[in-house]
């Protein structure tokens, strides 16, 4: 059966980080005035064009995989409800799984949402209310660790592929930006690889029932074989390192905000988000990923 609609979410790499410089009035890219002038620039919109099939894109700049994940369960299950789920293929770009959100309730009880805690970025503020400065401070230093992010990472894979699967809905997943740094294996990698059994230490990985303190490895399994099925091959930012033919040096220098001629014209200008032309680019590779299950 031909696909009729296509749903992307994800962060940032998904959602576009541009905002409209003739709208003086926003600072957020989520803006909804802003909407118009970021979206036609970011690959979902390239997507439409080579499937000539309509895309929706409700992907949030900023977002963790916990708000990505509680956006996809929502609208899945609207589209669902309004029948509009039976020919309609899902595109999820996943975020660092470091990010986590908390359900905030705000000193005026008026406004209350999710709060997205990046424990890797340290200089995140609360102008809006000091006492969350103090929590964020101490989830860092008492609760952050790679043991609970990437289990619970694992998890949310795990949950939204068999969600999507159950409701007969074709899907591909893709990490945004986790490949850190080439030749550089992070515990997320190990992960995948299935031989990363040391990163869960803290944990016990049980052969045998499991208690809520431990990991199975058939599970650390299961995710390793859904991982190769369902997710493409490589993230959007080491597709385009390997496009533009980047040593890791050059490569490494994006972090730093050095960015070499032949990486600048890939990347907007605060080193870290992909560009108009990086959108075009990974349009393509997820268009020959995904041209056969459409």
């Amino acid at each position: 059966m031909k696909t009729k609609l296509i749903y992307c979410d994800g962060d940032s790499w998904t959602a576009g980080d541009m905002i409209n410089p003739k709208l003086k009035h926003i600072t957020d890219v989520n803006h909804a005035d802003n909407s118009s002038y970021r979206l036609p620039k970011v690959w979902p919109s390239d997507l439409e064009k080579l499937t000539n099939i309509k895309v929706i894109n409700n992907s949030r700049a900023g977002s963790s995989n916990d708000g990505i994940v509680r956006r996809v369960i929502d609208n899945i299950s609207y589209l669902t409800e309004k029948n509009e789920s039976k020919d309609l293929f899902v595109i999820i770009g996943f975020s660092s799984p470091e990010r986590k959100d908390f359900y905030y309730r705000s000193l005026d009880k008026h406004r209350n949402w999710w709060e997205t805690m990046y424990p890797n970025q340290l200089d995140q503020k609360f102008d809006y209310d000091p006492k969350l400065l103090n929590f964020y401070e101490t989830y860092i230093k008492v609760f952050w660790n790679p043991e609970e992010y990437i289990r619970r990472y694992i998890e949310q894979i795990l949950f939204l592929h068999y969600f999507l699967k159950g409701n007969n809905i074709k899907h591909k997943f893709f990490n945004a930006f986790y490949e850190e740094i080439p030749g550089e294996e992070s515990p997320f990698q190990k992960a995948v690889s299935g031989i990363g059994l040391g990163m869960f230490s803290d944990m016990d990985v049980m052969d045998d029932l499991t208690s809520q303190h431990t990991i199975h490895k058939s599970t650390i399994q299961k995710f390793s074989k859904i991982y190769k099925d369902i997710f493409i091959e490589e993230s959007f930012r080491n597709h385009i390192r390997k496009k533009i033919n980047a040593t890791e040096e050059e490569w490494n220098r994006i972090n730093g905000g050095f960015l070499q001629d032949k990486v600048r014209k890939y990347f907007e200008k605060d080193g870290h988000h992909p560009n108009r032309e990086s959108h075009k680019l990974w349009a393509k590779f997820v268009y020959e990923n995904i041209e056969d299950l459409l």
